[in-house]
């Protein structure tokens, strides 16, 4: 079988090349990295090929099978959509939300007193994000005189005071890895590793299995084969909340040129799943070993 990492332009690069990397070393399959903008590889490419869509939504060859569809890509990078959608589906997913009333129709909620959390409907990297109280809710429809970035309109949820947040990889449905955010300032309302700080691998053995529960549920509602989901914890309640999900989430490629352990659990999960992507139903009764991906754990003991 052969695996076709496929990215865009300034994305994915050391996260698709130590996945390949292992790909090609560890197993009898064949990996190669594509970037989206450069020739397509024919002379690679067979009836055998899965391309694994590295958060890129480029036409690719109807014979491929392909693992993240587009539309799941879209649904993901979209986050104020996505955030709609669940307040409407599955609210416990995350904090209360509010929208400014010029997206989608949307109407505002009562804000309550409360610090929420605004964003316009494009951002990333934890980049243009006010947190307002609600006696300023009146005037922030007028926010794009104040902040160019909310010209297009806004969406809003609850300021939580949190004491943990992490980073949870599913896979059709089960997780390949958890792990720990270590923000550069913990004071700062977005925990981005772009903006400084770290990522900590968590042992299987204390993977928070609520957080998990969570990451699982929002991945199958978004339907993408894989991403990273990241979900914070609020003090006090320990309450799990969906933040965002990421259909190219960051897996460090080591600078000595080895492969690194989030690289390689992904690598051997995709090796695993094949062509076959089907939903693995979690097995919340088994504890961390009903979450975990088949990939990692069968044959362990």
């Amino acid at each position: 079988m052969k695996f076709l990492f496929v990215r865009r332009r300034g994305l994915g690069f050391g996260s698709c090349k130590g996945m390949a990397q292992w790909i090609n070393e560890e197993t009898g399959h064949e990996a190669k990295v594509w970037r989206s903008d450069r020739a397509f590889p024919y002379g690679f490419v067979d009836e055998d090929t899965v391309a694994i869509r590295w958060g890129c939504t480029v036409t690719l060859p109807v014979r491929l099978k392909v693992v993240n569809e587009a539309s799941g890509i879209h649904t993901v990078n979209n986050k104020a959509r996505l955030s709609l959608d669940l307040h409407h589906d599955v609210p416990d997913l995350q904090p209360e939300c509010m929208y400014s009333s010029g997206m989608i129709g949307e109407e505002p909620l009562t804000a309550h007193s409360k610090d929420w959390v605004v964003r316009p409907l494009t951002h990333s990297r934890g980049r243009n994000l006010e947190v307002v109280h609600a006696s300023r809710w009146g005037g922030l429809n007028l926010m794009a005189q104040e902040y160019p970035a909310f010209t297009g309109g806004w969406y809003a949820r609850r300021l939580i005071d949190k004491e943990a947040e992490y980073r949870v990889y599913v896979m059709a449905g089960r997780v390949v890895s958890v792990a720990k955010k270590t923000p550069g300032n913990p004071e700062d309302v977005a925990w981005n590793v772009a903006q400084g700080g770290r990522f900590d691998v968590v042992r299987w053995g204390d993977w928070p299995l609520d957080v998990c529960e969570v990451a699982v549920r929002a991945a199958e509602y978004a339907e993408i084969d894989f991403c990273g989901v990241d979900v914070m914890v609020e003090k006090g309640t320990g309450t799990p909340y969906f933040i965002e999900a990421n259909s190219a989430p960051s897996l460090p490629y080591l600078s000595d040129g080895s492969v690194s352990y989030r690289q390689k659990v992904m690598a051997k999960a995709f090796a695993y799943q094949g062509v076959d992507y089907e939903r693995l139903e979690a097995q919340q009764e088994s504890g961390w070993q009903g979450y975990i991906h088949p990939a990692l754990y069968e044959g362990v003991n």
